[in-house]
C-alpha cells in the first residue's frame, strides 16, 4: 500500500484521490459477494456506525500516507503496529475484556520495541512524520473497537462493502470540496487529469 502510494504521489496524485480509488475498487470487488449473502437488513445505527468506520479508515490512511512522505515507510509501518496495545487498553475500558499478565507483558515488550526503534540514533529526523504515524494506530484502534460491537450480527462481506463504500464516498467528497476551495492541495484536492502511470498506480491499490 505505501509503496504504491509513493508511486502515485510521484505523479502528483493527492492522498484522497489515492484513497477514493482504493476504497471504490475494493467495494466494487466485494459487493457482488456481499449481495450473494441474501437479504441483510442494516439498521440506522449500523449504517451510521459503518459510515463512521469508513471515515476513520480515511483519516487513518491519510495520516499513514502523509507520514511515509516524511519518514521511511518501514518506520511508519512499525509505528502502526502499536495498535494492539491501544486496542487492549480500549477493550478493557469499553468491552470489559480481561488484561492477563501474559497480555500485559507481551504488549509492554512490543511497545518497548517500537519506542526503541523511534529513539534509535538517526532513526527519525522528522518528528512531525513520526507524530503523523502515531495517529494511525490510535484511529485504527478505535476503528477495531467500534467494529467489534457493530459487526457481531452482520456478515463480514456486507459490513466490508458498507465500510469501503462509505470511505470512498467520504474521500471523493472531501476531494471535490478541496478541488473547489484548495485546488493546489497535494493531500485533499481531487484530480482526474493524470498520466497513464498514475492510473496504473491507482488500479494497483
Amino acid at each position: 500500500f505505501p509503496v504504491v502510494g509513493r508511486y502515485a504521489t510521484h505523479y502528483d496524485v493527492s492522498k484522497v484521490t489515492q484513497l477514493g480509488f482504493r476504497f471504490l475498487i475494493g467495494c466494487l470487488i466485494v459487493l457482488p459477494f456481499a449481495l450473494r449473502q441474501g437479504a441483510v437488513r442494516l439498521s440506522a445505527p449500523h449504517w451510521a456506525g459503518f459510515a463512521a468506520m469508513g471515515g476513520m479508515y480515511v483519516v487513518q490512511s491519510i495520516f499513514y500516507l502523509m507520514s511515509t512522505d516524511r519518514i521511511p515507510i518501514g518506520m511508519t509501518s512499525i509505528l502502526l503496529y502499536l495498535y494492539p496495545a491501544v486496542v487492549a487498553v480500549l477493550s478493557r475500558i469499553f468491552l470489559g475484556e480481561r488484561l492477563t499478565r501474559r497480555k500485559v507483558l507481551a504488549l509492554a515488550l512490543a511497545s518497548a520495541g517500537a519506542v526503541l526503534t523511534i529513539g534509535a540514533p538517526g532513526a527519525v529526523t522528522d518528528m512531525t512524520g513520526a507524530w503523523m504515524a502515531l495517529v494511525t494506530p490510535t484511529v485504527y484502534s478505535v476503528y477495531i473497537i467500534v467494529g467489534a460491537k457493530l459487526q457481531r450480527d452482520v456478515p463480514a462481506l456486507v459490513s466490508s462493502a458498507a465500510i469501503m463504500g462509505s470511505a470512498a464516498a467520504l474521500a471523493f467528497g472531501l476531494g471535490a470540496l478541496a478541488a473547489l476551495f484548495a485546488p493546489e492541495s497535494s493531500v485533499l484536492a481531487l484530480r482526474f487529469d493524470l498520466p497513464a502511470q498514475a492510473w496504473l498506480a491507482l488500479f494497483a491499490f
